[in-house]
C-alpha cells in the first residue's frame, strides 16, 4: 500500500489506478517517449552541426571557456542523451514486451543513460547558458529553426518531466523507491572519469597539447612529415598501371646500383654523364627499352609476325621499325650530351674556361629539353602500338611463327611470363606497357635538366 501511494504521487509514467509495477504503460511509449526522443535529437543535431563546423566549434569553445570549462563540457555531456542507437533499441525493446523490468545488461545501459540525464539535470543552469550562447554563435553562420524560448522549454521538459519518468523506471528496477532529487540514487549508479565535470573539455585540450608537444619534440622531422603527407596524397592520385610501371623502373635502377661500376665502365654514355644527372637516369630507361624491343624484333628471324591459333596473321614490322628507327636516333642526342658533359666536367676543374663553360651548360639544358620532347612523342607512339596489340591478343593463345612450340597466353591483367633465352619475348605486350606508361608519367612531371636523386 505504501509503495502504491508513493508511485501514485510520482506516477508520471504509469496508470496508478490500476497499478502494476512490472508493466510499462502504453502512454509512455505512444505519447511521451517519441516526443522525448525527438526533442533530444533536435538539440543533439544542432550541437553536432555546431561542432562539425571548425569555425563555430572554435568560437563556441573560446566563448564558453571564459565562463568555465564546465560550460563547454556540458554540451558534450548532453550529446550522450541524443544517442540514437540507444534510444531506438530501448524503445523497440519496450514496445516488444511492455515490461518495465529490464534484464541485467539492459539495466546497466539504462543506468548509464539515467546517470547522464541526472548530470544534465544537476547542471541545468549551466546547460541553459551554454546552449543559448552556442545558438547565438551558430546563427551568425547558419540558419536555425529553434528559438531561445523553445530551447529553454525543451530543456525544462528534459530535466524535469522526462527525468522524473526515467527516475521511476530506475526505482522499479532497483526495487526501491527513492525520492526525486535525493542523492541516495547515486549509490545505485556506476561512475567513471567521463562523469567528472570538465571531462570533455580537458580531453580536447589535452589532445591539442599533446599534438603541440609532439611537434615541438620533432622540429627536425616536421618538414619531412608534411612532405611525406603531401607525397602520400600525390601517390594516391597515380593510376595503378603507372605504379606498376614504377616497380619495373625500380628494378632497372636497383640493378644499376648493384653493378654501377661495371655499367659505367662498359657504357660509353654513362661513363661521361654524372650518375645523378637526370639524363643519366633517363638513358638507363632508354637503354632498357631499346634492348628489349631489339631482342623481340631480331630473335631467330621471327619475321616480325605473330600467328593466332585460328591462323590470322598480324604484321607489326613496319610500324615497329619506324618507331624503333626514331628511338635509335635518340642515341645520337645522348652521345652529344655525354660529350658535352665530359667537357663541362673538365672545364669545372680549370679556371680558364669560364665563358666556354657557361655556353656548354646552356647547350646541355637545350639538349635535355630536346631529348625529353622527342622521347615523349616516341613513347606515345610506342604506347599506341602496344595497346593495339594488347587489345587484339588479350586472352588469345598465340605463338611466334619461327617457334611454334612455345605458346603464350596474355590474360586480361596483361600477364605473360614465357621467356626466350631468359628474356621476356612478349615484353612488348606486358612489361613495356606498364614501363612506358610510368615513363610518360615521369616525363610529364619533370624536365631533364640538373641533378636528381632517384626515389
Amino acid at each position: 500500500i505504501v509503495d502504491n501511494i508513493l508511485f501514485i504521487i510520482n506516477g508520471l509514467i504509469f496508470k496508478v489506478l490500476s497499478f502494476n509495477t512490472s508493466k510499462i504503460h502504453s502512454d509512455f511509449l505512444v505519447q511521451f517517449f517519441p516526443f522525448y526522443a525527438s526533442t533530444v535529437a533536435k538539440i543533439g543535431y544542432f550541437l553536432k552541426s555546431c561542432f562539425n563546423s571548425p569555425d563555430t566549434k572554435k568560437k563556441v569553445r573560446n566563448t564558453l571557456e571564459k565562463l568555465s570549462p564546465m560550460h563547454y563540457d556540458i554540451l558534450h555531456q548532453f550529446l550522450n542523451l541524443a544517442d540514437e542507437n540507444y534510444l531506438n533499441s530501448f524503445y523497440e525493446h519496450s514496445f516488444d514486451n511492455f515490461s518495465s523490468i529490464l534484464n541485467p545488461q539492459e539495466l546497466e545501459q539504462f543506468a548509464y543513460y539515467y546517470k547522464k540525464l541526472l548530470f544534465v539535470r544537476e547542471n541545468v543552469g549551466v546547460l541553459e547558458v551554454a546552449l543559448l550562447s552556442a545558438r547565438n554563435i551558430y546563427t551568425q553562420y547558419f540558419r536555425l529553426n529553434i528559438s531561445e524560448n523553445e530551447l529553454l522549454k525543451d530543456i525544462s521538459f528534459i530535466t524535469n518531466t522526462a527525468y522524473e519518468k526515467f527516475h521511476i523506471l530506475l526505482c522499479r528496477n532497483i526495487g526501491k523507491y527513492i525520492t526525486v532529487g535525493s542523492p541516495l540514487v547515486k549509490e545505485y549508479l556506476v561512475y567513471d572519469e567521463s562523469d567528472t565535470p570538465g571531462y570533455y573539455y580537458k580531453k580536447e585540450k589535452d589532445a591539442e597539447q599533446e599534438a603541440i608537444q609532439r611537434l615541438k619534440s620533432f622540429e627536425d622531422e616536421k618538414k619531412q612529415m608534411i612532405e611525406d603527407d603531401i607525397e602520400k596524397k600525390e601517390i594516391s592520385k597515380i593510376p595503378d598501371d603507372v605504379k606498376k610501371g614504377f616497380s619495373f623502373m625500380d628494378e632497372v635502377y636497383t640493378t644499376f646500383l648493384n653493378h654501377q661500376e661495371e655499367f659505367i665502365e662498359q657504357d660509353g654514355i654513362l661513363s661521361r654523364i654524372p650518375p645523378n644527372d637526370k639524363v643519366a637516369l633517363c638513358y638507363l630507361f632508354y637503354k632498357e627499352l631499346s634492348d628489349q624491343y631489339t631482342i623481340f624484333m631480331t630473335m631467330k628471324e621471327v619475321e616480325y609476325k605473330i600467328k593466332f591459333e585460328e591462323h590470322k596473321k598480324v604484321d607489326i614490322k613496319s610500324d615497329l621499325n619506324n618507331i624503333l628507327n626514331e628511338f635509335n636516333l635518340l642515341f645520337q642526342d645522348f652521345e652529344i650530351y655525354a660529350e658535352i658533359s665530359l667537357k663541362v666536367k673538365i672545364q669545372q676543374e680549370s679556371t680558364f674556361y669560364d665563358e666556354r663553360l657557361t655556353k656548354d651548360k646552356e647547350r646541355l639544358t637545350f639538349l635535355s629539353t630536346s631529348i625529353r620532347s622527342k622521347l615523349y612523342q616516341i613513347l606515345q607512339d610506342f604506347l599506341v602500338i602496344t595497346m593495339k596489340i594488347i587489345k587484339d591478343y588479350t586472352d588469345k593463345t598465340f605463338y611466334i611463327i619461327a617457334n611454334p612450340e612455345d605458346k603464350l597466353v596474355v590474360d586480361e591483367k596483361l600477364h605473360g611470363v614465357k621467356k626466350f633465352n631468359n628474356k621476356p619475348i612478349i615484353y612488348i605486350f606486358t612489361r613495356a606497357y606498364y614501363f612506358i606508361k610510368a615513363w610518360l608519367f615521369r616525363l610529364e612531371k619533370t624536365d631533364l635538366s640538373g641533378p636528381q636523386i632517384y626515389l
